[in-house]
């Protein structure tokens, strides 16, 4: 498909590559300061680091957005994260959001289309954007990594679950039924848990 290029008001040198290429330019201090901020990262190019005569500028790949440094030439493309984030086009300064009860697992992160985002784990809000988890838990529920799946607590009455943790209820402590000393809090399962009441 065809690609609509920005407009800008100085001349630009146009590079056009391969349909699966980023377009660059190589143009002026205040063309790159447009290009900037429609996903573009630019550089000096040549040694002198002042030199803003000619600057060469790129876009940002698909599954990254462009983000500011600080000063108006300073920005770098940095990928979209893991949850409800893709993009799907090259060049841009934001990432799209996933539909909503939908996530980017940090194993495919950075989504690089819509198909990118799956459904979210089971127990968790799926009428919800999923914003930097995979969705957020059930009432009633928690998780213990925020992108895996949540669970019931409602059936324990040791725990209390609030906004994707569990805690132990007024009243109870916590206790470890098998605790040897040699397991790390890593690996211990939740049938190894216990809350016990005063």
């Amino acid at each position: 498909g065809f690609e609509i290029i920005p407009t800008i008001q100085s001349a630009a040198r146009l590079h056009c590559v391969s349909v699966t290429s980023r377009t660059s330019f190589q143009t002026s201090y205040s063309s790159a300061t447009v290009l900037i901020s429609r996903g573009y990262v630019c550089r000096n190019n040549g040694d002198d680091p002042m030199n803003t005569a000619s600057l060469n500028c790129i876009q940002c790949e698909t599954g990254t957005q462009s983000v500011r440094l600080g000063s108006s030439l300073q920005s770098k493309c940095v990928n979209c994260p893991a949850g409800g984030f893709y993009q799907d086009k090259p060049g841009s300064n934001y990432c799209k959001k996933c539909v909503r009860g939908t996530y980017v697992s940090p194993a495919a992160a950075p989504g690089v289309t819509a198909a990118d985002c799956h459904v979210c784990p089971k127990g968790t809000n799926t009428t919800v954007y999923a914003g930097y988890r995979a969705c957020f838990c059930l009432r009633n529920y928690y998780r213990l990594h925020r992108f895996g799946a949540c669970y019931n607590c409602s059936s324990d009455p040791g725990k209390q679950c609030q906004n994707d943790y569990a805690s132990v209820s007024p009243g109870f402590w916590w206790s470890w039924k098998n605790w040897t000393g040699s397991t790390t809090i890593n690996s211990i399962s939740q049938e190894e848990e216990a809350y016990v009441q005063f």
